[in-house]
């Protein structure tokens, strides 16, 4: 049984162990080094606006400075029902701000989730086998796979595979409400973590080891009825907390999914992956090429996979099998077994086929362990010849695979090799343990040596003025916005309150969006008509179509757009076209503020309205502006005659409109933004955020999450009573 002095002492090494092989992360470099890639691009500037929405009162539901504004709660890698990035929110309203080592914070505190939930889950299956224990723990945290969560969402709820591990294998050996509980709550941080494809990839891990234990307990009860009765229980109770935890996040998610890139991926992005069946071979010695290298784990474990595999138990198979599924899936186009699956739900919505490396990885760091203690404590578990087989087979693809190895790898590969066999051929248990502690920091090295490209993949901080000159450049005027094609990063870091054409743009942005998106740096009408007075490029600005951009005076590659149609106007100006094709090429086209709708986005009705209000002579009329926030815009208008009312911010579902207080519709307009139709004469429009259910699913979320740390004390306090010789109440 795991202790929690024992489960939070193994996830401390974790740490530290990760820490150590990363001496970059330890600000000795000038400029100090952090998790570039998204965590520097993305999820830090996510973790900013949090920090400000709270501080302002608000929830983080609308994000205005980014793509035109999108729906922040919808997007799974904010982690707005993360606990995790909660708490670092909170920590940041006491600081003040959100300084960029946050984010390194935040990847080392997954770390230490990881490693002590390895831990828990192999104490669980092990006892007090310590060393076993720190090969797993290190195998994991260390292995080159688990070394991109420090940069990318896509491993964050990889971090929990074991405490989800050992709550089904508790729940289902032992069923009860109460582990239910914990089950639930286990597979909801998956969930919520940041990235859904990496809860689907763990839900394809602990789903066959859950009816491996199911099978097995079912075999062994004196009453299976009785068995699969309190099965039923545990599960209901963990579906509940699921839905509790998870509600929010999938509901808002599920409204805007339709429209996103995610609903149109090729089979090429599903399949995309450098990943060969060959590379298997890199399971045993570290490699040259970066992605086989990304489930490299080493000798020790393969040897224990295969001890665990002989005479092995059916939970432990089905994760092996597991493993080996998951190796095949990553080899996406080079191997059959995806493109068959492609069309499979599940399947088919997640790209990036060599993401699956992270099951075999997670299969090699907790099954191995176990099969090396039982090596450690039995002296007849195999023959002779398994041991040499690995490492033979090891020794050879380092002979093949390595193009000029170091004298340092040389010589981890000869002593790992040296101390696996020396393991396996020695009959008294003692010796087999004390060489099982030599074995620990041995694997530590190699796994250094092993995640060297990827454990160098951090970045300085770019330079913040390049970010404020763009934001002085329009003076922190509420009625423009930039466009910042990679000037100061492509949106690195907080944007300073300054509203922004582009941004990261991940598989749920809007295809309209991508659409506009791709286009506008060729077309200063597209600038012109996204509401962008000042525009930037990395180096030089390419030749738009239509007027010439004006060179900003003092910043080289910083441009001001000509005439910026305004945040928001009234037009007679309207078109009504039959596709998304046909709204870009008249934006194209149009140098004076115009609306176009999509006759598929309306009824047949409003349509007719539309037409019969178009006048394309009437000039447009700019409102006044009352009152701007996240979620709420107020407009005072003096219409000359019935049109359409402007707003050149994103559009979503979640966003209500009020004409002098009477309801409207929200169309969608000029491809992305949001249009209302007004009357003639003088009025108020009110345009305000509030997606139905998402606060109510929000609470309902904060009140599982006490639910669940009320269950944790309680838990303690039994435990405690437990140990103290008495009953828990």
């Amino acid at each position: 049984m795991p202790t929690v002095r024992a489960t939070l002492l193994f996830g401390v090494l974790g740490v530290l162990a990760f820490v150590l092989a990363h001496p970059l992360m330890w600000g000795v470099t000038e400029p100090p080094q952090f998790p570039g890639w998204d965590v520097t691009r993305v999820f830090w500037a996510d973790l900013v606006f949090a920090r400000e929405a709270v501080a302002a009162g608000e929830l983080p539901l609308w994000n205005p400075h980014d793509r035109t504004g999108y729906p922040f709660f919808a997007e799974p890698q904010s982690g707005m029902f993360d606990p995790v990035t909660w708490l670092l929110v909170l920590v940041a309203l006491v600081v003040g701000s959100v300084p960029a080592w946050m984010m390194t914070v935040k990847a080392l505190a997954f770390y230490g989730i990881a490693a002590s939930g390895v831990a828990a889950f192999l104490r669980e299956r092990l006892g007090r086998v310590d060393w076993a224990v720190a090969v797993g723990v290190l195998a994991f945290v260390l292995s080159p796979r688990m070394d991109k969560l420090k940069d990318q969402s896509a491993l964050w709820p990889t971090a929990w595979v074991g405490w989800l591990l050992l709550a089904v294998d508790r729940c289902m050996r032992r069923p009860t409400p109460r582990r239910g509980l914990w089950l639930g709550a286990a597979a909801s941080m998956t969930v919520i973590s940041g990235y859904p494809p990496g809860a689907f990839r763990l839900a394809l891990l602990a789903i066959p080891y859950a009816v491996a234990l199911v099978v097995q307990a079912v075999r062994g009860s004196e009453d299976p009825r009785a068995y699969l009765r309190e099965l039923a229980r545990a599960c209901i109770a963990a579906a509940m907390v699921l839905a509790v935890l998870t509600a929010g996040q999938i509901w808002s998610t599920s409204q805007v999914l339709p429209a996103t890139e995610r609903a149109a991926l090729e089979l090429a992005d599903i399949l995309a992956s450098r990943t060969r069946p060959a590379h298997a071979a890199n399971v045993f010695v570290p490699a040259i090429e970066i992605t086989p290298l990304m489930m490299y784990v080493g000798f020790a474990c393969a040897l224990g996979l295969m001890a665990s595999l002989w005479r092995s138990s059916t939970e432990d198979f089905a994760l092996v099998l597991v493993g080996v599924f998951g190796f095949t899936l990553a080899c996406g186009e080079h191997a059959t077994l995806l493109p068959r699956l492609a069309k499979v739900p599940g399947f088919s919505a997640f790209r990036i086929a060599g993401h699956y490396l992270v099951l075999p990885v997670t299969v090699l760091a907790l099954v191995g362990p176990i099969g090396l203690a039982r090596l450690a404590e039995r002296t007849r578990l195999m023959p002779r010849w398994p041991p040499i087989v690995v490492v033979g087979v090891g020794l050879l693809a380092f002979g093949v695979f390595s193009e000029q190895p170091s004298p340092m790898t040389v010589v981890l590969v000869v002593a790992t090799a040296a101390l696996v066999l020396a393991a396996a051929f020695m009959d008294r248990s003692i010796w087999k343990r004390r060489l099982g502690w030599m074995i620990v920091p041995v694997v530590a090295l190699d796994l250094f040596v092993a995640s060297r490209p990827t454990a160098k993949i951090l970045q300085p901080l770019p330079d913040p003025a390049r970010g404020r000159t763009m934001a002085e450049a329009i003076e922190r005027s509420p009625y423009f916005r930039i466009a910042d094609f990679e000037w100061a990063g492509n949106r690195v870091g907080p944007r300073e309150g300054v509203r922004d054409l582009v941004g990261h743009r991940p598989a749920l942005t809007d295809r309209r969006y991508t659409m506009l998106y791709e286009a506008a740096p060729m077309w200063v009408s597209l600038l012109q008509g996204a509401n962008v007075s000042v525009v930037g490029f990395p180096k030089r600005a390419p030749s738009p179509k239509g007027d010439r951009l004006e060179p900003f005076a003092g910043a080289r590659g910083l441009y001001r757009v000509p005439n910026p149609w305004p945040l928001a106007f009234w037009t007679r100006d309207v078109a009504v076209v039959p596709s998304p094709e046909f709204a870009l090429a008249w934006l194209q086209a149009r140098r004076q503020p115009g609306a176009i709708v999509e006759e598929k986005t309306i009824d047949t009705a409003t349509a007719e309205r539309l037409r019969s209000v178009a006048d394309v002579h009437g000039d447009p009329v700019a409102p006044r502006l009352l009152e701007q926030s996240l979620h709420r815009l107020v407009f005072e208008i003096d219409a000359p005659a019935d049109g359409l009312f402007v707003v050149l911010e994103g559009h979503d579902p979640g966003w209500r409109a009020t004409v002098d207080d009477e309801p409207a519709v929200v169309l969608r307009t000029n491809l992305i933004f949001r249009g209302v139709e007004v009357p003639k004469g003088s009025h108020r429009v009110t345009l305000s955020y509030d997606p139905p259910g998402v606060r109510a699913l929000w609470w309902l979320w904060l009140l599982g999450m006490l639910g669940l740390c009320a269950l944790a004390v309680d838990e303690l306090r039994r435990a405690r009573a437990k140990r103290g010789g008495g009953s828990p109440p």
